[in-house]
């Protein structure tokens, strides 16, 4: 939806039980996204999500999936054809059937450039943050990942696209 010229939003929320036989089934699931222009053309945003499966915690489904994440940041422009960005993303997933396959969460800041020409357009990211393994025994670990992407276009149905990352993903 929208509020206004400088306000737009989403949000959709799923649930089907265990027994549902449609597509969705034994999940429940909430994501949602608010953007909004702070001064000129300095926009901002925020992203969620919410997402559990094995709701009724079937031991013979192996795990029981709880997920949160939020997604906050800053776009500014730094001229009518480039920006910059800066993004705080946390991330939590775990297993909450005994014992746990997996338990943990990731904080990270990302910070993106991007310059958009006729027929060009490139990007470029940086990400920096904390995992950190809350099974027992494991521990913390630094993620650093950089990332650059060049789009080319030459025609309008011709498409050239080239990325790398690297890090630890």
């Amino acid at each position: 939806g929208r509020y206004g010229s400088r306000l737009s939003y989403d949000i959709n929320k799923t649930h089907a039980d265990p027994k549902y036989l449609g597509y969705y089934r034994d999940i429940d699931y909430l994501t949602g996204r608010v953007n909004f222009r702070l001064y000129k053309q300095i926009q901002a945003r925020v992203n969620f999500r919410d997402y559990a499966s094995n709701l009724n915690l079937d031991e013979s489904k192996n795990t029981a999936n709880r997920e949160n994440f939020i997604k906050t940041g800053l776009t500014v422009p730094i001229s009518t054809r480039g920006y910059i960005s800066m993004d705080y993303e946390h991330f939590e997933k775990k297993d909450i059937l005994a014992p746990a396959n997996y338990d943990f969460t990731e904080n990270t800041v990302i910070l993106n450039s991007g310059l958009i020409l006729s027929k060009l357009n490139v990007r470029t990211g940086i990400e920096r943050g904390l995992y950190n393994n809350n099974l027992p025994g494991k521990g913390k670990l630094g993620r650093e990942r950089y990332r650059a992407n060049i789009i080319f276009r030459p025609t309008p149905t011709q498409y050239y696209s080239f990325s790398s990352n690297i890090g630890n993903y």
